[in-house]
C-alpha cells in the first residue's frame, strides 16, 4: 500500500514548520537532523527486534518478528532515505513543493475534472488568469511559478510513464505477453500521459512571458465572450422560444398591410389624433426605446376565426450602437403615450412593464427564435402584468407569414439571377 505521508512527514517533521525557518541553510540542517533522528529510531527498533528474534523459540512469534524486521529494513528505512533526497536542499524542495501543491489541488474532484476538459492554458497549469495578472503581480514571479508548475506537471506524467513502463518490462518472458499487454491497456495509458505532457507544454508556451500572456488574455477574453454569448442564447431560447409549437395547418390565410408613411405624414396624423403610430418609452436604466407601429398582420384560422397583430419597429441604442428590430404583438399605444396637457404617462404601470419586461433586450432578442412573435402583455387575477407566450394561433400566423415572405424573396432572387443570365 502506497504511503500517503509526504516527504516532510516521513522524515518526522511537517512542511509548515520548515516554511517558518527563514534561511535555506538552516532548513537543510534541520531536515538532516530530523532525518537522522528518525533513522536512528528505526535502526534501534530494528536492533531490538533482532535481539527478540534471537532469543525467542516460538516459531509463530519468530515469523511475526521476521516480517516486522523485513518491513523496517526493506521498506521503512529506504523510504526515509528517498524522502530526504526529495527535500534535502533548496532546489530539491522547490520541485517537490510544486508537486505537493499540485497533489493537494488534484484532491478536489471538481477541480480535477474541470482541469481535465478545459482548454484554458492557465487552468491546464493549475493556475488562473487572476493569479497571473501582470498588473497586480511581479511578472518575474509569475514567470517562475508558471515554469515550476509546468515542470511539476510534466514530471508527474513522466513518473507515471516510468511506473507503467516497469510494468511492461516485467512482462518479458511471460507467456503470451502481447495478449496481457492489450488487456491491461497500459499502452493507451502511456499514450494519454504523453498527450498530457504535450498539452501542458503547449499551454505553457501560451502564457510563459508577459508578452505571451497579453496576447493570450486578449484571445481568452474573446473566447469567454463567445462562451458567455452561447450561454446567453441558450437561456434566451429556453425562456422565449415557442416556435416548436408552430402549426401551419391551423392558419388558413395570412396577409400583411404596411402602415409605413413619411415622417411628415406620421406627425400630421398623430397631431390630428387619428392614431398613435409611435411612442418613446424609457427603461429603468435610462435607455430610450422608440416603438413605431409599421404594419398589420391579419390571419384566418382553419376554424374561420380571424385575428390581427400589429408589427412594430423597435429602435434603441445598445452598447453605443443604434439597432432596430421588428416584432409582432398588440400594444395599447394610447396607454403607452403621455397626456399632452400634463406630460404624465397615461398608464405608468403598463408603460413600465412594456419598457422593462415585455420589450427588454432579452425579450426582443429571445423572440427572434419565434420569427419575431413577441407574445402578449396580459394581466393576472391580481391585476399585475405578465408576459404570455402561449397563443399558438398568433405564433403560427407570424411564422406562416415569415415562411411566405422567405419563399417570395427566394423566387425574386432566382428571377433576378435568370434575368442577369439572359442579359
Amino acid at each position: 500500500m502506497k504511503d500517503k505521508r509526504n516527504a516532510y512527514e516521513i522524515i518526522g517533521t511537517n512542511r509548515d514548520y520548515i516554511i517558518r525557518i527563514h534561511e535555506e541553510i538552516d532548513k537543510d540542517k534541520f531536515i538532516l537532523e530530523k532525518k537522522n533522528d528518525t533513522m536512528r529510531r528505526l535502526k534501534n527498533e530494528y536492533n531490538l527486534l533482532t535481539e527478540q528474534f534471537n532469543q525467542t523459540k516460538d516459531e509463530k512469534a519468530k515469523l511475526d518478528l521476521q516480517k516486522r524486521m523485513t518491513k523496517l529494513k526493506d521498506k521503512d528505512i529506504p523510504l526515509i532515505e528517498r524522502a530526504y533526497l526529495e527535500i534535502c536542499n533548496q532546489e530539491s524542495r522547490q520541485v517537490y513543493d510544486d508537486q505537493l501543491n499540485l497533489t493537494i489541488r488534484i484532491e478536489d474532484t471538481k477541480t480535477r475534472v474541470d482541469r481535465k476538459i478545459t482548454e484554458n492554458a492557465y487552468e491546464i497549469l493549475w493556475m488562473s488568469k487572476t493569479i497571473c495578472d501582470d498588473k497586480s503581480s511581479n511578472s518575474r514571479i509569475i514567470d517562475r511559478n508558471l515554469f515550476r508548475m509546468r515542470n511539476a506537471l510534466i514530471k508527474q506524467s513522466k513518473d507515471e510513464i516510468k511506473e507503467l513502463q516497469k510494468e511492461l518490462d516485467s512482462l518479458e518472458g511471460r507467456k503470451d505477453p502481447e495478449s496481457y499487454r492489450k488487456k491491461s491497456g497500459i499502452d493507451g495509458q502511456i499514450a494519454m500521459l504523453e498527450q498530457e505532457i504535450e498539452r501542458v507544454d503547449n499551454a505553457y508556451d501560451k502564457v510563459a512571458t508577459r508578452e505571451a500572456r497579453e496576447n493570450y488574455d486578449l484571445e481568452l477574453s474573446q473566447i469567454e465572450e463567445q462562451a458567455n454569448e452561447r450561454i446567453r442564447q441558450s437561456d434566451l431560447r429556453k425562456n422565449y422560444k415557442i416556435s416548436q409549437y408552430y402549426n401551419p395547418n391551423s392558419i388558413q390565410q395570412v396577409g400583411y398591410k404596411s402602415l409605413e408613411i413619411s415622417e411628415k405624414e406620421r406627425i400630421k396624423q398623430e397631431k390630428e389624433k387619428k392614431r398613435n403610430l409611435s411612442v418613446v418609452l424609457v427603461r429603468e436604466d435610462g435607455t430610450a426605446v422608440m416603438v413605431e407601429r409599421i404594419g398589420m398582420l391579419g390571419y384566418k384560422t382553419s376554424n374561420k376565426v380571424t385575428g390581427m397583430l400589429d408589427a412594430y419597429r423597435i429602435t434603441r441604442t445598445v452598447n453605443g450602437e443604434k439597432k432596430w428590430d421588428v416584432r409582432y404583438t398588440n400594444l395599447n399605444m394610447g396607454d403607452l403615450s403621455r397626456n399632452p396637457k400634463t406630460g404624465e404617462l397615461q398608464n405608468k404601470d403598463y408603460h413600465d412593464f412594456i419598457a422593462n419586461v415585455f420589450l427588454s433586450e432579452d425579450s426582443i432578442e429571445g423572440t427572434k427564435y419565434n420569427e419575431g412573435y413577441l407574445g402578449e402583455a396580459l394581466k393576472n387575477k391580481d391585476g399585475d402584468y405578465f408576459h404570455d407566450l402561449k397563443n399558438v394561433e398568433e405564433l403560427s400566423a407570424v411564422m406562416k407569414f415569415y415562411e411566405i415572405e422567405k419563399k417570395n424573396e427566394k423566387k425574386e432572387k432566382e428571377s433576378k439571377k435568370g434575368e442577369e443570365h439572359e442579359q
